[in-house]
């Protein structure tokens, strides 16, 4: 039984929270190296490297079913070579890729100026950004970028001498500047007028092209206001953590979806095909509008059988 919760306990987990305990994990091996005796440091070194190591490979076996899975459908399939090797991967991996051309594209496409085409359909627009904090937090992200360049500039050359070291170190903090900045750019190029969509029978669900999906208005059991934080949420009404999703440009979300118990809908997050849970928590300027319209709704519609 413990093994069992092992292993549900690494898939619940995402591989970007597994890659952040990894990197957590290396940094705190350094600090304890740099304090222990020098008989241990060896130790620590192998240690260090070795456990970010072990948590990914453990986490790829937990997922193993799921890959030979994807591999059978895709021989059946009569994909070519490389979709076998993509298979075998985690989806997430994929989709970072397919994330990372994206946004790239329109970081390009907004420094040339080119509006985002159209593609939601015609309905009640459920705005996020008059309110909330995503542009705010751009301009922070924009100044603490400017901020970044010379503060690290000044601050290695009071730890490193070595100049071929010092400008690895300075082009490799270029790269990591240039390469936010291209994200936020292409990320708000993606959003465009920041909103999702509800029409007569669906919630069209776009944050850029970090979120798309459309949701049947039939799979809504209710929405609820949120005005706490999500731990003690899920705390106070008793819910596991893999049966919600957030899906918010930035702010902490203050309404929540609880679709019905058996409702299956996709949507595309990160740009990985992922079932909702059951508990769906959004950030919305006026979120009364939506929950008005689901009760309006709830007497007319039922879930298909």
């Amino acid at each position: 039984m413990r093994q069992m919760h092992i292993v549900s306990l690494l898939r619940a987990t995402t591989w970007r929270e597994l890659a952040g305990l990894a990197i957590g994990a290396l940094l705190l091996a350094s600090i304890a190296r740099k304090l222990a005796p020098e008989t241990v440091k060896p130790l620590l070194h192998h240690a260090g490297l070795a456990l970010p190591l072990l948590l990914l490979m453990a986490k790829d076996i937990a997922h193993a079913p799921q890959a030979w899975q994807r591999l059978r459908s895709t021989h059946a399939a009569r994909a070519p070579w490389h979709a076998h090797l993509t298979a075998l991967l985690p989806p997430e991996l994929p989709g970072l890729f397919k994330l990372d051309r994206l946004l790239w594209l329109g970081c390009l496409r907004r420094v040339q100026g080119q509006p985002l085409p159209v593609t939601l359909p015609e309905g009640v627009a459920l705005t996020y950004l008059e309110r909330g904090a995503y542009n705010t937090a751009r301009a922070v992200v924009f100044v603490a970028l400017l901020l970044e360049l010379p503060t690290h500039a000044l601050l290695l050359h009071l730890f490193i001498k070595d100049p071929d070291a010092l400008l690895v170190i300075h082009m490799l903090g270029a790269i990591a500047v240039l390469y936010t900045l291209a994200w936020v750019l292409g990320d708000r190029w993606h959003i465009g007028a920041g909103r999702h969509v509800m029409t007569a029978e669906t919630l069209h669900l776009c944050v850029g092209a970090r979120v798309e999906g459309t949701l049947p208005l039939a799979a809504i059991a209710r929405v609820e206001p949120v005005d706490l934080l999500l731990p003690t949420w899920r705390h106070r009404h008793g819910v596991a953590r893999n049966d919600t999703l957030v899906l918010t440009p930035f702010d902490k979300p203050n309404c929540v979806l609880v679709l019905h118990q058996h409702a299956q809908v996709d949507i595309l997050l990160h740009q990985v095909t992922t079932r909702l849970p059951q508990y769906v928590f959004l950030y919305l300027d006026r979120p009364a509008l939506l929950a008005a319209h689901v009760d309006r709704m709830r007497p007319t519609v039922s879930m298909p059988c």
